[in-house]
């Protein structure tokens, strides 16, 4: 059993005074976080009576605590916490939201991502940043592979030779293109990127024909305006097999894809069948997608930030379930979160499991 110190403190609440006086030093009694004000303060209700209490280090995940009377004097009563979150629930919170699988990490790894998670995450996509991170022990490098397509619309080359070439990246790294398809027509988004990969990918001499025809007008465009030499390394880096790029199954890169005529990035972390998809639509703001593959089941999850935008992916929920039940020979289940919330909750979690100082706090 571990115990932190806590300190409440009751002034001018008599009846909540003549409800512990009678309290013993040692006397153990739980209470429920009935509202979390703000980081600090909190009404606990004790034996049925509402308190407002100040927890000088923050307000402790979770809508229990479990206290144990140290010492009182008058009108001040002296808890601590006694800490029933073990280890095991923190992980098992932790990865509820990662693409990551909890084996995959050491003690001295999900303690370096505690000191990360200190300083907070934007979205749930760098949340799951912060393992590629700690699993690479170095910098992960990407190519920027939106930036070149539009870069290659400015000196010339065709929309459909870039089309193709945008199709072509978005799936030399294993995404099961079912499911992806299925998820993007449910959030609205145009399918050419599936329909042109099925088009191409299923004859490998149209494949082939495609390829040098984009790196043929490349370099005929490259000899006449003898800019942009770069550009073809760049191409000829991509196509390249990398060995480090696809270290124990992780990837992580951009899907590009095509709209208000430029080229536009759905970032993604793939891992073993699992993945996280990070898009920014122009009616739903910024969406998050973590699909992730189990061997009995599949759980998708899906993260907004506004709550407009949840309402209005309720109102698609049914498509995406007709969708995925035509590709999908598992169960699944689709969740909708707030993920500003999830993210505090996280924060919460993380922040609750490293105070193994004295937690204070006054009522």
């Amino acid at each position: 059993m571990k115990i932190n110190n806590n300190t409440i403190r009751i002034s001018g609440k008599i009846s909540i005074s003549d409800l512990l006086k009678d309290f013993q030093i040692g006397k153990k009694i739980s209470a429920s976080i009935v509202e979390k004000i703000d980081n600090r303060y909190a009404i606990l209700n004790i034996a049925g009576k509402r308190v407002k209490a100040e927890f000088l280090q923050g307000v402790p995940y979770g809508d229990k605590v479990n206290l144990v009377l140290e010492r009182k004097s008058d009108q001040l009563f002296i808890f601590k916490i006694i800490d029933n979150f073990n280890n095991k629930d923190y992980i098992e919170q932790l990865f509820r939201f990662s693409v990551f699988n909890q084996d995959d990490f050491d003690r001295n790894s999900l303690f370096t991502l505690s000191r990360y998670l200190k300083d907070g995450v934007p979205n749930i996509f760098n949340f799951n940043s912060l393992f590629l991170k700690i699993y690479y022990k170095e910098q992960f490098v990407q190519n920027d592979i939106v930036n070149l397509l539009n870069n290659l619309i400015k000196l010339g080359i065709s929309k459909e030779n870039l089309l193709f070439f945008s199709t072509f990246l978005s799936f030399i790294k294993g995404f099961n293109i079912d499911y992806l398809s299925s998820i993007l027509i449910s959030l609205g988004m145009d399918n050419y990127i599936i329909s042109e990969y099925r088009k191409y990918f299923k004859d490998e001499k149209l494949l082939k024909e495609k390829l040098n025809k984009l790196l043929e007008d490349v370099n005929r465009l490259l000899v006449q305006k003898n800019e942009g030499h770069e550009y073809l390394e760049k191409i000829i880096d991509i196509l390249l097999p990398n060995d480090s790029s696809n270290k124990n199954n992780i990837f992580e890169g951009e899907i590009p894809y095509y709209i208000n005529d430029e080229f536009r990035a759905i970032k993604y972390i793939c891992y073993d069948k699992s993945f996280i998809l990070l898009i920014q639509l122009t009616d739903l703001g910024i969406v998050e997608i973590l699909f992730k593959d189990f061997s009995n089941f599949i759980r998708i999850d899906i993260f907004c930030t506004k709550e407009t935008s949840l309402m209005a992916l309720q109102n698609r929920i049914d498509l995406l379930y007709e969708r995925l039940r035509s590709t999908i020979n598992k169960k699944f289940n689709i969740n909708l979160h707030n993920s500003q919330n999830i993210i505090e909750k996280i924060i919460e979690i993380n922040s609750f499991r490293l105070l193994n100082k004295t937690l204070d706090f006054k009522v």
